[in-house]
């Protein structure tokens, strides 16, 4: 057993955090210390990252230091500058090592050299869970040309290290190889001595091409030692088929799926995931990304959010992203803030790997060990050791409970023993005052193995105590805080009063600044982005001054012209008040303000009902062939029929008229009726009372061209009315009428109620409703047509896609999971290419240059970044595609940033060819619009034609009229010269905006 109280081994950064993470196997010293078989605390920096226990020394001359660097890792330079005199040192084999899951603060004290006397261990039973093996992340790139390695991982266990791909960092020993497929990024770096395992089309390929191949069989386990694996076949490439491991021990287990668009069965999916502890994903494409080859088979990679929704319908509590394209290094700040936010909707952990990280994996606690000095003594102290009681709690109603419950293994634990375990915390909880409320049937959160633990457990009468009343519950949350607030007041008492987040976080630029001509807007520019009630208290604040518009854009590194500093980002602490957040319907209430029905039974006008979600992937409109095949063909097969509609592309709300007045209830159980004056005279003309389930479109003054979608999540946070809102009502659902509650009736006979209520459009003042466009299929080519047709975007109509429904759906929020998909447009653009550059190459991970080593190493790579323009309608010139930032002399001379170690003036003339004549940008011009990179074989021709899917198309205004901006433009296709140019018209219809009248720059078309 680790004690509680032990010596601290002080070590240099980073030599700790290789300690704990295996990659230092020894301390070098120049004394013999005692230190032999003593557990140390491993300290580094200010922090506390586990224990270690070490062998005697060995004795070590200074001329063989540098043969024992990869066990030892002090670098020559360290060694020269720690010990300088030292002929004789001493290595210090590492004997155990045990590491925290995420490092503690610690106080470390000033001028410590090697030892700290006393270091009180917190939470040393943590220590103590057996750690089964670690996984080494050797690399995280897709096929891009990025810093780093491509992606792969090495696990360590049971004396064995399994490589998974291997695509390049050849020098990495292990005792085997597996393969996901066969791609040069996954084997590029692959020794034909090696012993590899593959499954059945990669051995294929290996064994063709003389390599030691064993070859795994699909869906069958193939034992390596302690360690199983089992391959899954999956759709990623059609040359090169891919496969899902499946990788278990003897208590824990892992997914590891690099390259992924999609999987061949529900029940493949379930079985590869079902049970993990976590999983490695593809990370390439953030909005994925699906193409067909001639045969008509797909092949590309699933989006983040397609993968989360897997996780989360299998009870994957962690996703690692890895496989990272060019999407993720050109943002990866937003898009690391994108992938947690997608985390959160879907309730999976999120963490994007990073090249070293290690990953342990960690036994579950014998069972003696956990009862003894885990949950025996958290019961023993339930008021300071409250928290780890519910982290306690968790961990038997959602890791043992279900493993258990399907007869698999979860350490030496029985099901019995668990949920007398799971009883006896939920009593001693209850005993100060935690209320541990389960969810009634209906509830989403009924069917979770949690809840099912707590069931079971009551049924067996393992709880004794029953939650409390509503009367109650008040009482309850009072002496609750009463003895957990003590413990959290001198945490808060010690943390200063502000803290500055953002120096300089909004600033005033543009023409009101440098004044080069009258301002016709306001512009500010955002360090980090911030919510639009923010937003709205800053243009209110200003306005009430100068009557302009004000406009708002992101820059993390600030304005690039002469600005002022308008506010800074401060966190302020606010007096100690401990608030009492209760459990499922209550805390609801609490956070929203009202009370969300989730039982369909219950549906009225007059309370918020959840708003239902749809099967956790959606489909582009361009994979409508596998969205029939593996979801829509089964369904017509059992004998039902599919609705499709357009997927507005606003705000879902349910509005409802109640005996009271009208509502419009968001997803939040907010009711926003006020934003919306004189819509109650439209409610009049449908029904005495009803409830809507329908999308709010923000449109144009003429009701052709909606606005983005960006600019109309007023209608759902904001506190008063927008004056003038042309507001268009898409109504797809009538789950309540005239006193009748439907949602028991199926849909197609709910469509036909809502057809006569609604048989044309409404107009009433600024309002329009109507019912969305439907067509009920029953085949294969007819499912094909309706979402070719309701994927269009033409004037009135609101799309971003494509929804399908059965026609017997029960209006459910349980029943939608499987009965309602979606498909969601991905809008390409064909742009002519009217310039490129070359890459440089990148600098080689950790090695840092001066100016004159970057010049010297500079080549140059065969990526690309290009300069592209679309077709004008009625001149028939070129609109090129432009940066609001404005040129500086720094932009336009190529340069290396010793500091930042990156290259600088990328728009330098020099480094650029442009094509037709047309002429480069000068300093205080704006700048063009680049691509993301493009790896070529060889440098584009003239005429050459780039597919791209931008997220939005933007514009800005100048004197000389409208410029065309976008956001994140990613590179789907090249096209040989020749190919149609596509139109700025045309484009802007796609993303359903009105296209300018007059463009600020119109170059000649070739």
């Amino acid at each position: 057993m680790i004690p509680k109280t032990v010596r601290g081994l002080y070590l240099v950064p980073p030599h700790g955090s290789m300690l704990v993470s295996g990659e230092k196997k020894a301390v070098l010293k120049s004394v013999r210390f005692q230190m032999a078989d003593e557990w140390l605390a491993v300290v580094e920096d200010q922090q506390l990252l586990g224990v270690a226990k070490f062998h005697d020394p060995i004795p070590i001359t200074r001329d063989l230091v540098s043969q024992y660097e990869e066990i030892h890792r002090v670098s020559p330079e360290e060694l020269d500058r720690w010990w300088p005199d030292a002929e004789l040192l001493f290595l210090y084999f590492v004997k155990d090592v045990r590491a925290y899951p995420s490092p503690i603060q610690f106080d470390t004290p000033p001028g410590i050299q090697t030892f700290i006397e006393r270091v009180e261990l917190p939470h040393p039973e943590l220590l103590e869970k057996a750690v089964k093996g670690r996984i080494r992340v050797l690399g995280v790139k897709a096929n891009v040309e990025r810093e780093g390695h491509f992606a792969s991982i090495l696990l360590e266990t049971g004396g064995q290290k399994i490589r998974f791909d291997k695509g390049s960092n050849p020098h990495i020993e292990s005792d085997c190889v597996v393969l996901t497929h066969a791609h040069p990024d996954h084997m590029g770096a692959l020794s034909k001595k090696e012993i590899v395992f593959a499954a059945p089309p990669t051995a294929k390929v290996l064994k063709e091409a003389g390599y030691n191949v064993v070859e795994m069989p699909f869906r069958k386990p193939t034992k390596l030692n302690s360690v199983k694996i089992t391959p899954f076949p999956v759709l990623h490439s059609t040359r090169a088929p891919a496969a899902a491991l499946r990788v278990e021990g003897d208590s824990w287990a892992f997914v590891y799926a690099p390259d992924i668009l999609g999987w061949l069965s529900r029940e493949d999916r379930e079985a590869c995931l079902g049970g993990v502890d976590f999983a490695f994903f593809d990370a390439s494409h953030p909005q994925g990304f699906a193409r067909r080859d001639k045969e008509g088979n797909l092949w590309g990679h699933a989006g983040w959010s397609t993968i989360l929704s897997w996780a989360s319908k299998e009870g994957v509590p962690k996703v690692y992203f890895i496989h990272f394209g060019d999407a993720y290094y050109n943002d990866p700040e937003n898009l690391e803030a994108y992938m947690r936010d997608l985390g959160l909707k879907y309730g999976v952990e999120v963490e994007p790997t990073k090249e070293g990280q290690v990953i342990q994996l960690v036994a579950k606690l014998h069972l003696e060990e956990f009862t003894a000095e885990g949950i025996d003594y958290d019961l023993a102290h339930p008021t300071e050791r409250w928290r780890e009681l519910l982290a306690d709690l968790r961990y038997l109603g959602n890791s043992a409970y279900p493993r258990l419950k399907e007869g698999k293994p979860w350490g030496e634990w029985t099901l019995d023993i668990a949920l007398r375990y799971f009883g006896k915390i939920v009593d001693t909880l209850r005993s100060i005052y935690f209320p541990l409320i389960p969810p009634k049937e209906g509830d989403p959160r009924y069917n979770t193995s949690y809840w099912e633990a707590y069931r079971e457990a009551e049924r067996r009468g393992y709880i004794k105590t029953k939650p409390p009343s509503e009367e109650e519950l008040k009482e309850w949350d009072r002496k609750r805080a009463e003895l957990i607030k003590d413990s959290l007041f001198s945490l808060w008492e010690s943390l200063p009063r502000e803290l500055l987040i953002q120096p300089e976080w909004a600033s005033l630029t543009g023409s009101l600044v440098y004044g080069q001509h009258a301002p016709r807007d306001i512009d500010i520019v955002l360090r980090s982005s911030a919510g639009s009630g923010a937003l709205l208290k800053i243009q209110r604040a200003i306005q009430s001054k100068i009557d302009l518009p004000v406009q708002f854009s992101v820059d993390p590194g600030g304005p690039s012209w002469d600005y002022l500093p308008l506010y800074e980002l401060v966190a302020r602490k606010v007096p100690f008040e401990l608030k009492i957040v209760r459990e499922g319907e209550e805390a609801r209430r609490l956070l929203y303000k009202a009370r969300l029905v989730s039982d369909p039974e219950k549906l009225t006008p007059d309370a918020p009902f959840v708003h239902y979600g749809v099967a956790g992937e959606y489909y582009l409109p361009q994979e409508a062939e596998l969205a029939w095949e593996k979801w829509a063909r089964r369904m017509v097969e059992r004998g039902d029929k599919i609705v499709l509609q357009p997927k507005g592309d606003g705000i879902r709300m349910l509005f409802a008229r109640a005996k009271d007045g009208i509502h419009v209830w968001t997803a939040k159980g907010n009711d926003v009726a006020s934003n919306f004056p004189g819509l109650e005279r439209l409610a009049k003309k449908i029904a005495p009372t009803f409830v809507f389930d329908c999308e709010f479109v923000e449109f144009e003054e003429d009701f052709r061209y909606q606005i983005s979608r960006t600019q109309m999540t007023w209608m759902a946070t904001a506190k008063q009315p927008k004056p003038d809102a042309r507001i268009k009502i898409f109504v797809h659902d009538v789950p309540y009428l005239s006193g009748k509650n439907l949602t028991e009736l199926p849909y197609l006979e709910r469509l036909e109620i809502l057809k006569k209520l609604l048989p044309k459009p409404i107009k009433l003042g600024r309002y329009v409703i109507q019912m969305f466009e439907t067509r009920v299929v029953s085949d294969r080519e007819g499912f094909l047509r309706a979402i070719e047709e309701f994927r269009q975007v033409k004037p009135g109509r609101s799309t971003e896609g494509v929804m399908a429904k059965l026609a017997s759906f029960r209006y459910d929020p349980v029943e939608a999971r499987t009965s309602v998909i979606k498909l969601k447009n991905r809008i390409e653009l064909d742009c002519l290419i009217i310039g490129y550059r070359r890459m440089p190459k990148a600098r080689p991970a950790g090695v840092k240059w001066t100016k004159a080593e970057a010049f010297k190493n500079l080549e140059w790579s065969d990526t690309y970044i290009f300069r592209l323009a679309l077709k004008d309608e009625k001149t028939g010139k070129l609109v090129p595609i432009e940066s609001k930032k404005k040129l500086t002399e720094r932009d336009l001379k190529f340069d290396w940033d010793e500091e930042k170690q990156t290259w600088i003036g990328l728009d330098d003339p020099e480094l650029w060819t442009m094509f037709f004549g047309i002429p480069h940008r000068e300093r205080g011009e704006y700048a063009y619009g680049n691509s993301y990179a493009v790896k070529l074989d060889s440098p584009p021709k003239p005429g050459t034609i780039l597919t791209v899917s931008p997220m939005e198309l933007t514009t800005f205004e100048d004197e000389e009229g409208t410029h065309i901006s976008w956001q994140h433009p990613i590179p789907v296709g090249i096209k040989d010269p020749g190919s149609p140019i596509g139109t700025v018209q045309a484009s802007f219809l796609a993303h359903q905006k009105k296209p300018p009248e007059k463009f600020a720059c119109l170059l000649e078309a070739p």
